[in-house]
């Protein structure tokens, strides 16, 4: 089942976890319906001390990209182009030295990935966990399905058989 979002007030919240911000891997299935030309947040992570995580389209409203600042330097990864009305998975793992991303289409097939290497400066704890829009108002206008959110980081054969089902396939650490 999706949740649909299109406003400012609409999105989903995990309570806060005791795990620090570079143990954490997610995902999901993104639709955009409405291009707002503008951020789209579709998962956003923050540890209230400076340090936050989003997965979110760029100004434009098309390319979905995360931005991480919970290790300092500003770290972004360019994703896919979301294409309106048409389902796209989306994958985060996150460890003390890198961040990847991952993305693939309803059509299955291998994943794509994008990759950087990193120094985190910043570990605080989970603080706020929000599926559909962050703390700035910037709504994702579409719907998300099947986000799982585990408190480890999951290798490249878990993403893949994530994004093969739409139970969970890897249970250990699952958060939500």
């Amino acid at each position: 089942m999706a949740v649909r979002f299109d406003a400012n007030t609409d999105f989903l919240s995990l309570a806060p976890s005791a795990v620090a911000m570079a143990n954490t891997s997610l995902c999901f299935w993104a639709k955009r319906i409405v291009d707002t030309n503008n951020w789209a947040t579709a998962y956003y992570i923050s540890s209230g001390a400076g340090g936050e995580i989003f997965l979110e389209t760029d100004s434009g409203g098309d390319a979905m990209w995360s931005y991480d600042l919970a290790s300092g330097p500003e770290q972004d990864l360019t994703g896919p182009t979301l294409t309106l009305s048409t389902w796209t998975f989306i994958g985060y793992v996150r460890t003390n030295t890198s961040q990847k991303l991952y993305w693939g289409t309803e059509a299955g097939g291998a994943l794509t990935t994008a990759s950087a290497a990193f120094t985190v400066t910043n570990n605080a704890n989970i603080s706020v966990i929000r599926i559909g829009n962050d703390l700035y108002s910037e709504p994702f206008n579409g719907e998300i399905a099947y986000a799982r959110h585990w408190t480890a980081q999951l290798s490249d054969g878990d993403m893949t058989a994530e994004y093969q089902s739409a139970v969970p396939v890897r249970t250990a650490n699952l958060y939500g």
